[in-house]
C-alpha cells in the first residue's frame, strides 16, 4: 500500500521560526486537498474571508512550475485523525499517517533553506520507488517527487539515503525513505 508520509529527521525549521509558514494547497488556483510531504512553491498572500482583503499570515501554494524552481515548502500536516458526529468534529487519537487536508484547510510548510537537512517521505511522495543511493527531484505541475540516477546540473535534488519501514502503533508496513536536500 502506498502511502503519503512526511516527519521531520534534521531540519533548519525546527529551530528557525521564521521558516515555518501557514498556507493553502491551490491546484491552478482553486483551493485542493493537500497531503504531507507535498512540495510547493509560494505563488502569493491568501485571501482573508473575513476582511476581503489579503491575510499577511498565509500563503498560497501550488506544485512547482518547473524543476529548477526555488523557495521550496514541505507540507507538513499538524493534525490527527478527525471525524464529524451531529455536526461536531472531533479529534482524537495517534494517526498521523495517511492524514490529508481537505481543500481550503490550512497547512504547515516548512521551507527548506539549506543543504544536509533530512525528512522521511512515505513511499507515496514519490512518482515511482526511488533507489536508495540515488536521488529524487522536483516535478514539474507535480507536488511529488520524480526519481533521479544523478543530481542534475540545477534544481532541489535529496539523495535518498535509506529504506525504512515506518510503525504506527502496532502497525509497520509504511515504507519510507530517509532523504538529504543536496542541491537547492
Amino acid at each position: 500500500m502506498s502511502v503519503r508520509f512526511f516527519q521531520k529527521v534534521n531540519m533548519a525549521s525546527e529551530t528557525v521560526a521564521s521558516l515555518n509558514k501557514t498556507g493553502l494547497y491551490q491546484v491552478s488556483g482553486t483551493n485542493a486537498v493537500a497531503y504531507p510531504g507535498y512540495f510547493v512553491r509560494a505563488t502569493g498572500l491568501a485571501s482573508n474571508p473575513t476582511y476581503g482583503n489579503k491575510d499577511l499570515n498565509k500563503l498560497t501554494v501550488e506544485a512547482p512550475a518547473a524543476v529548477t524552481d526555488k523557495g521550496i515548502f514541505v507540507v507538513d500536516l499538524v493534525k490527527v485523525q478527525d471525524g464529524s458526529i451531529n455536526n461536531n468534529t472531533y479529534r482524537i487519537g495517534a494517526q498521523t499517517i495517511g492524514l490529508s487536508a481537505a481543500a481550503g484547510e490550512a497547512v504547515a510548510l516548512r521551507q527548506i533553506e539549506h543543504l544536509n537537512e533530512q525528512f522521511l517521505l512515505g513511499d507515496g511522495n514519490f512518482q515511482s520507488a526511488p533507489t536508495v543511493g540515488q536521488y529524487a527531484i522536483l516535478t514539474a505541475a507535480d507536488p511529488d517527487l520524480s526519481p533521479s540516477a544523478t543530481i542534475p546540473a540545477s534544481g532541489f535534488t535529496v539523495a535518498i539515503d535509506a529504506q525504512l519501514t515506518i510503525s504506527q502503533g502496532v502497525t509497520g508496513n509504511v515504507t519510507a525513505y530517509l532523504c538529504r536536500v543536496v542541491q537547492l
